[in-house]
């Protein structure tokens, strides 16, 4: 097996609406208020020079060093954007009541643009590119089993997965491209039935059930998020795939993909 490159995974994404922090200052009067908040990656990490805007008003302040901002503000429904060369841009709504006189305030969690096109797993402080592999087809004309020979190089710690993917794809043309997240087991061997039953060598790593995946566009024009809320299971390795490669109705349907494109990317959890 290749060495893998081992990475924690991040904990899951909470609700903007629930990842508020400290306090929403508002003057005595109850009329012009000051809004302060704060701008960080997807990690937590403060990030500094981001450009803040609350619709309707002219000011855009920009982070200072610990990521936190300031803005004029009156109650009631406002919606606060942040963003940065490199970033996805990131809004928040924020609901202040006439009455309010102290109340949390947003922090906005910005995602980077990914360096590379394609799936990149959301690490405890970075992300790792998810190289493809290419998917197998062996057995006879009776019965074929469909996987990968190495599982790939890139791990990560932890039960849960989340991926980002940056490409040129539109929403509609991703989902139509069905991707699906499997869990692979290794088979050394298998029985294949022509004249006779025969053991035969495999040695691929196959799909063993499948795991529901969410994909949810980001606020830019090519760049998604990935996720489950299913606990996946230490010690095995889980691949992402399209068009149903890993379990084909049948062997022409595995065909029909052209072989440049009969690939899925796999992360081992540990």
């Amino acid at each position: 097996m290749t060495p893998h490159t081992r990475l924690p995974t991040s904990a899951p994404a909470r609700p903007l609406a629930l990842a508020l922090g400290a306090a929403l200052m508002l003057s005595a009067c109850g009329q012009e208020s000051a809004l302060t908040g704060t701008v960080v990656d997807i990690w937590g990490d403060p990030i500094q020079g981001a450009m803040v805007k609350l619709e309707g008003l002219p000011d855009r302040p920009v982070t200072d060093s610990n990521g936190r901002f300031s803005l004029p503000f009156k109650p009631g429904t406002h919606t606060i954007k942040a963003g940065l060369e490199g970033y996805i841009q990131e809004d928040v709504e924020v609901v202040v009541p006439e009455d309010a006189k102290l109340a949390d305030h947003p922090v906005l969690r910005l995602y980077p643009i990914p360096e590379e096109k394609g799936f990149h797993v959301i690490g405890a402080d970075r992300y790792v590119k998810v190289e493809p592999k290419p998917i197998h087809a062996l057995g006879n004309n009776l019965k074929s089993l469909y996987g990968l020979q190495e599982p790939g190089s890139v791990s990560v710690d932890g039960s849960q997965l989340r991926f980002v993917y940056h490409g040129d794809l539109r929403q509609d043309q991703l989902m139509a491209l069905d991707l699906s997240l499997h869990p692979l087991e290794f088979v050394k061997t298998a029985e294949l039935v022509s004249v006779t039953t025969q053991e035969v060598p495999l040695n691929l790593y196959v799909a063993d059930g499948e795991v529901p995946l969410r994909v949810e566009r980001l606020k830019s024009r090519n760049d998604y998020l990935l996720s489950t809320d299913a606990t996946l299971e230490r010690g095995r390795v889980y691949a992402i795939t399209t068009n149903g490669l890993l379990t084909p109705k049948d062997d022409a349907d595995f065909r029909k993909i052209a072989p440049a494109l009969r690939l899925a990317f796999p992360v081992e959890l540990r």
